[in-house]
């Protein structure tokens, strides 16, 4: 299991932050603040369309994801999730919200709704994991600003960024304005806060004195990047923007199963799921040796297809005996295509499996 990212070293980017002892978690305050009330709030035009590898199969389960308490048993796991109320993000004038890595080099992400001047709940969901030993971690699985009471019955893609500190946050207009031009010391306030808690998710007033206008969280395990999404009611009204962090699912994998390849004569291995995705797969001719190395060659794959659908995950490609026990394979890989070299016993191969990850399953 891996923990919550570690944000120590952006300290060294900053005058006077150095490394603190870690203060132990505060409770979490589980009270939810009371929504908004019912205003209807217009979009800033069409949502942007879900880019391939985003959208319905490829996010978390957001009734789930925010159910305090909901316990979730797999094998040899258990993860529990509590809903944390972190306070309420203040728009002082009306206006859009924004997202983004607060410590990154890019610009907070303009969202497609507009708001009228208030106070909005922001939640996230923290997943504990739990082992058969009792070992655990705990990390943030999503955040989420309510715009109002109703509870949504679809969301809706909103666009993403990219984490490079390993934080996400919901910005006003002026926070996001304020962000870009008081950067060092918003900067080295969070890293107080990250440093005394590294699950630490805070409110914080970026205008001195001003309202609270940038809510912050680690997001999952700090990598990769953050899809957000609209939450609509029944009439297609946004009421909260989720941002997730894919903390509470797990690898949706397409497998596709040859037996006995060494059987099988040169030229392409049928297989429907590969034909379906453009993926070929290849018993090597006589002679045919891997262009890399010169090796024989045994199996060539072209998987340049995925290149073009996010939705795919790079092969992995894996080898049982007749016993079931694994085999262990050499490959060689230039961009998306791959070759096996001829194996000592490649008789000894009962099953080759050409594993994709072609989505995510929600917990």
């Amino acid at each position: 299991m891996r923990g919550p990212p570690s944000l120590l070293a952006l300290a060294l980017l900053l005058p006077g932050c150095g490394g603190s002892s870690a203060a132990p978690t505060p409770a979490l305050d589980l009270e939810s603040p009371a929504a908004p009330p019912a205003i209807r709030f217009p979009t800033l035009g069409p949502l942007p369309a879900p880019p391939i590898g985003t959208g319905a199969g490829f996010r978390s389960d957001f009734v789930r994801a925010f159910t305090d308490g909901l316990q979730i048993e797999r094998p040899g796991e258990r993860i529990e999730v509590r809903v944390q109320a972190i306070g309420s993000l203040q728009l002082d004038e009306a206006g859009g919200l924004h997202a983004g890595d607060p410590m990154g080099p890019d610009l907070p992400l303009a969202l497609p709704v507009r708001l009228p001047a208030a106070a909005y709940p922001v939640e996230i969901s923290r997943a504990r994991f739990q082992d058969a030993d009792g070992r655990s971690e705990e990390r943030v699985a999503a955040a989420r600003v309510r715009f109002d009471a109703a509870a949504p019955v679809d969301w809706r893609w909103a666009g993403q960024f990219t984490l490079s500190s390993g934080l996400c946050a919901f910005l006003s207009p002026a926070a996001a304005q304020a962000l870009s031009s008081a950067s060092a010391r918003l900067h080295a306030a969070i890293l107080r806060a990250v440093e005394a808690d590294p699950l630490a998710a805070e409110l914080l007033a970026t205008r001195g004195m001003g309202p609270t206008d940038l809510a912050f969280c680690p997001a999952g395990d700090g990598e990769g990047s953050v899809e957000l999404y609209v939450g609509v009611d029944a009439e297609g009204n946004p009421v909260e923007v989720v941002a997730d962090f894919l903390v509470l699912v797990e690898p949706d994998e397409a497998i596709a199963t040859i037996t006995k390849p060494a059987g099988w004569p040169p030229g392409i291995l049928a297989s429907p799921l590969l034909e379906e995705l453009g993926i070929e797969l290849r018993r090597a001719h006589p002679g045919e040796t891997v262009p890399t190395t010169g090796a024989p060659c045994w199996m060539a794959i072209d998987a340049r297809s995925i290149a073009r659908d996010a939705r795919i995950a790079f092969p992995r490609i894996q080898a049982w005996d007749a016993d079931g026990q694994p085999v262990e394979l050499v490959q060689t890989t230039e961009g998306y295509r791959i070759w096996l070299p001829e194996p000592p016993e490649a008789g000894a191969i009962a099953r080759l499996e050409i594993v994709l990850r072609v989505g995510v399953k929600p917990l």
